[in-house]
Order: structure tokens, then sequence, then C-alpha cells
């Protein structure tokens, strides 16, 4: 099957040996089977819960949107580690970022917040440790061992608050429109809390968050100018499926 895609922002794009791909696919693999189990076990579980409305509540929570988003771009990886593309850099950024927000944000922010009582248990504990912990870090590491690299600019960089800025003002809607629908609270987050925070404070948290993503973002870049020292080259269109001699 011949895949169009955009050429790397180098010349040294990953993977680049057949062991290597074989190894990023055989990881991604891995990644989004569990990525996709989980998922979709968080989905029985809620639905035993409260039916297709506790569900869709579900899908009220950013950890469930950056793990959907995270399982669709590893499932892509998997059936071509070198995939690329305009869209494809900013989904595959916007998902490693925000997977990456989600597991810190987490262990500094919520996990401390957990009781003898509130701490998850049996298939509850294990999505707590899979989808905030597990996921995570294996997508951090995946990015970095296998990449694809160079694929990274500062317009990606910006671009991956779209998905964050769209969720956040979902949330603030559906916290007017369906109050308490998240154990008794308006909000799934306590900071972006607004009954008890107020807009001022809520806007406040949201804007550090939302720095400190871009800071992750442009750290990402960092890494893989350091990891690909090629010179950047203009973006063409090349059949990756044929040999380099058959590059258009």
């Amino acid at each position: 099957m011949m895949i169009r895609t955009a050429a790397p922002l180098g010349s040294t794009s990953t993977p680049r040996t057949p062991s290597s791909i074989k190894a990023a696919q055989y990881f991604n693999i891995a990644l989004a089977l569990l990525a996709w189990f989980s998922l979709v076990l968080r989905f029985i579980l809620s639905f035993q819960e409260g039916g297709l409305h506790a569900v869709f509540i579900s899908l009220s929570y950013f950890t469930i949107l950056s793990n959907i988003l995270l399982g669709c771009v590893v499932t892509a990886l998997a059936f071509n580690p070198r995939r690329d593309g305009p869209k494809f850099r900013w989904l595959r950024l916007g998902a490693v970022v925000q997977i990456a927000i989600t597991g810190i944000i987490f262990v500094l922010v919520l996990a401390p917040l957990y009781t003898p009582e509130t701490t998850p248990t049996g298939w509850q504990a294990f999505l707590n440790y899979s989808l905030h912990y597990i996921v995570p870090s294996m997508s951090v590491v995946g990015w970095l061992v296998f990449g694809p690299r160079r694929r990274i600019t500062v317009g990606v960089v910006f671009s991956v608050l779209i998905i964050p800025a769209i969720w956040f003002i979902y949330t603030l809607i559906h916290g007017v429109i369906e109050p308490r629908a998240f154990s008794g609270a308006s909000y799934p987050y306590p900071f972006i809390n607004v009954d008890e925070l107020g807009y001022l404070v809520v806007g406040v948290n949201t804007v550090v968050i939302a720095a400190f993503a871009l800071v992750i973002g442009f750290i990402f870049m960092g890494l893989e100018r350091l990891m690909s020292k090629a010179p950047i080259e203009e973006v063409r269109v090349v059949d990756i499926d044929e040999p380099p001699s058959a590059t258009r």
C-alpha cells in the first residue's frame, strides 16, 4: 500500500532502519492496545454505574479525551511508524503534550487529594494507574525512542492548545447546563470548579496550565533538535513505500 506523506524537516527522520521501524510498530501496537483496552473498560464501568449518560459524562474528563487522542495517534503509527503530514504533526505533538499534561497534573494536583476512603480499588485502581501513569509515561518514552522526529515547528507547538481550548469552553458551558454531573460537582476537576473558585481564579489556573503545555511543547521541540542534528529542509511530499530513487 502506498502512503503519501510529507517529508521530515531534516534528513534524519526516525525510525530509519527496517529493525527500528519494526520495533516502533510493536511498541505502538502495545501502547494502542493498552490505551484502547483501558478506555473501553472505563466506558463499560461507567455504563454499569449510570448507563449511557454516565458514559457521556466520562467523555467530559480531559484524561479520557487525551487518552482517546493518544490511542488514535499510536494506532496510526502502528500501521506506519514514519507517518507524516501537517495535520498529523499537529495531532502527534498534541497527543504527546496532552497526555503528558494529564499525567503531570494528576500526580501533582489530583493524586494528593485521595483519601483512604476515595482511593480506587479493583478495576478502578487499574484504570487509575493505566490512564494516569502507564499510558502517559509510555507515550513520552515512545516519542523519545522511536519518534517520528523532525516534525515539530513553532506553529505546531502553539497549535496543540486548540483541542484543550475547545474542551475548556465545552466544560464551562456543560457545567452551567448540567450542574452536579460529576459526583455532585458541576465541573470535572477542582482547579476549574467555577462554583467554588469563580471565573477569575479558574481563568488564571487555565492560563497557567496552557503556559505549562507550551513549555512542554517547546521542550519537546528542543529535544527533537538535539536528537536529530540534520539541517532543516523544505517540506516536500514523498511516497515512503517506494525506494529513495522514486521520491518525488
